[in-house]
């Protein structure tokens, strides 16, 4: 349910973002609606693709594929920003992975191809839609977006200090933080920046700990046989 008798902030977000010309812009990763349906002229469901809110939650093989989630997540609030939308709920459970998986199954490998993976933000009851835009609001928000990055990715500041230093200009508290579009530049400059040696290398740790620092894969992952997975193919 998105809308009821007066129609929502989050239903005018989510017909904004699913129009024709909003979804071709390569950086709109927000979660598909498939489909809007009424009930008694007042009541309105999104139907949207099931993307369990996994985002983070299962293993990253390589820094190839750390860097596609953290571009998709960059990516898509650059797009928000840009059009006057403020999602603010930044969580990682309002991020999704197109893959189905058992529920109890929290860490598994070899579910982030490249070729098959997807990422998209969702849940957007308590986001805003600001007439004009401000960097002010942008780099507010994004300071939530680099605090939700810190514990899947920070850990990759042993092998490249740069994406440390980004996380933490994300996280700035003086009134010079960066906004959705200087962070997505500054990401890209990054990986650019990188090596083929650098970007295939394999990613030793799958977490960072404020306290503890970087948490090594200590427990292997579950492996699941590959008919158990399903992979949905919706775009993003």
């Amino acid at each position: 349910l998105v809308s009821g008798h007066e129609p929502s902030t989050e239903l005018r977000i989510l017909k904004m973002v699913n129009a024709e010309s909003a979804r071709k812009d390569h950086r709109n990763h927000t979660i598909p609606v498939l489909e809007f349906v009424s009930f008694g002229g007042d009541w309105v469901f999104a139907v949207m693709p099931r993307w369990p809110s996994q985002i983070f939650h299962h293993d990253f093989g390589t820094v190839l594929e750390c860097f596609q989630c953290i571009e998709v997540i960059l990516e898509a609030f650059n797009f928000l920003h840009e059009h006057g939308i403020v999602h603010n709920d930044v969580l990682a459970q309002n991020g999704g992975i197109n893959v189905i998986t058992n529920k109890y199954a929290w860490y598994l490998e070899g579910l982030r191809d490249p070729s098959l993976v997807l990422y998209a933000l969702y849940d957007f009851g308590n986001a805003l839609i600001h007439p004009t835009y401000d960097d002010d609001w942008s780099m507010k928000e994004i300071y939530y977006v680099g605090h939700m990055l810190d514990l899947p990715f920070r850990h990759l500041q042993s092998t490249i200090p740069s994406l440390g230093l980004l996380l933490d200009d994300m996280q700035r508290e003086d009134g010079l933080g960066l906004t959705a579009r200087v962070s997505l530049l500054r990401f890209l400059e990054i990986k650019a920046s990188l090596t083929k040696e650098q970007i295939e290398s394999p990613v030793h740790d799958r977490m960072w700990d404020p306290d503890q620092g970087a948490v090594s894969k200590a427990d292997a992952p579950q492996v699941l046989p590959p008919n158990f997975v399903q992979w949905n193919s919706s775009e993003s």
